[in-house]
C-alpha cells in the first residue's frame, strides 16, 4: 500500500499505523514522494517557506502568466502568501473561527448531497457558492434564486 491507495482503501488504518511506527517523516521511494505522518511533521512542513503555496518568486505558474487566466490566478488570495495578501487574510480569518461546522454540515446535507448526477453536480459547481451565502447571511426565502 501507498499514500494514495490508502486515502480510498477500506482499511487503511494498519498502514498507517506502520507510517506512524516509522517516524513522523519518511521518504515513500515507489512515489518518490515525502509522507508526513506526525502532527510535529505536519506542522513543521506546513511552516517552512519552501512549502509554501507557489514559490515565492513565481507568483503565477510560467505556464499561464502572460494571459488571462495569469491576470486573475495572481489577484487570488488563496494562491499568495506575499505580504499584499497577509492584511486581508489577517481580517478574515477571526470570522472562520465563528463558522459552526454542523451549521454548514446541515446546510450542505440539505440542499446538496443527493446520490445522482445532479447531487454531484450541485456538489462541485453549486455547493461552495450556497454554503458562502448562507453564511454570509442571504436566506434562500429572502434572497430568491440569488442563492439557489
Amino acid at each position: 500500500m501507498d499514500p494514495i491507495i490508502a486515502a480510498t482503501h477500506t482499511d487503511p488504518y494498519p498502514y498507517y499505523a506502520r507510517l506512524r511506527a516509522e517516524g513522523g517523516l519518511v521518504f515513500h521511494q515507489g512515489l518518490k514522494l515525502w509522507v508526513a505522518s506526525s502532527a510535529q511533521a505536519v506542522a513543521a512542513v506546513l511552516a517552512h517557506r519552501d512549502c509554501h503555496v507557489r514559490p515565492a518568486a513565481e507568483p503565477v505558474p510560467k505556464g499561464i502568466a502572460d494571459g488571462m487566466a495569469g491576470k486573475v490566478f495572481g489577484q487570488l488570495m488563496r494562491m499568495n502568501e506575499g505580504e499584499r495578501q497577509r492584511c486581508p487574510r489577517s481580517a478574515i480569518e477571526p470570522g472562520f473561527a465563528l463558522i459552526d461546522v454542523v451549521e454548514v454540515n446541515a446546510l450542505v446535507s440539505a440542499r446538496l448531497i443527493t446520490p445522482d448526477a445532479d447531487g454531484l453536480y450541485n456538489a462541485m459547481f453549486r455547493g461552495p457558492v450556497c454554503v458562502v451565502a448562507a453564511l454570509l447571511g442571504f436566506h434562500r426565502l429572502r434572497a430568491g434564486r440569488s442563492v439557489s
